[in-house]
């Protein structure tokens, strides 16, 4: 009975550690401490974001807000939607800090990695959605990585696109980040 309470223990502290939370700054939370696999399929995404604060108060007027563009062959999916609110945005269109706040990283034994998982910033309605015409189907209720957790596994290319409000041009990091990337998904390992 005690073996069964200490590894029932062991898996339920694995499933806490697994969660990752957003971090101030616009980061994610550290890898989980357990080995992860990243698999298929590859899907080719745009992602415009204003990445500025939400505040309160909001650095520019449209602090937050997203549109995702993803693609695999001839299926295509896109949506527009204001980031989650919990993601601490901040630093703007920097481009310096693209690869830490959006690219996933995973742990190794010498690196801790970075966690970073579209559903850190997209909500759960509007990642499903993009993800039901590829045939994926996600399960927001069990912890992180047990079940297909989409990642961004490499930024092609990113940009500073000029802000045509006028209203926004005095902001810190200006104008709205421009990424092409892959997502692929990670699991843990079978």
């Amino acid at each position: 009975m005690k073996r069964i309470t200490a590894v029932m223990c062991t898996v339920a502290l694995l499933l806490l550690f697994s969660a990752a939370p957003a971090l101030a700054g616009g980061g994610s939370a550290p890898a989980p401490l357990f080995p992860t696999t990243i698999t298929g399929p590859s899907l080719n995404a745009t992602i415009l974001m204003d990445a500025h604060s939400q505040g309160p108060p909001p650095v520019t007027t449209t602090a937050g807000q997203a549109s995702v563009f993803i693609r695999e062959g001839t299926i295509t999916t896109q949506l527009t939607f204001q980031i989650n609110p919990l993601f601490q945005l901040s630093f703007g269109c920097d481009q310096s800090r693209t690869n830490s706040r959006f690219l996933y990283v995973p742990a190794s034994l010498v690196s801790p990695g970075n966690g970073a998982h579209l559903g850190d910033w997209i909500p759960p309605f509007v990642l499903q959605s993009l993800m039901l015409p590829f045939g994926i189907t996600l399960n927001f209720g069990l912890a992180t990585f047990t079940t297909p957790t989409p990642v961004i596994t490499q930024i092609n290319s990113q940009t500073c696109v000029t802000d045509p409000n006028p209203a926004n041009s005095g902001a810190p990091g200006p104008g709205w980040l421009l990424m092409n990337v892959t997502i692929q998904f990670v699991t843990l390992p079978k």
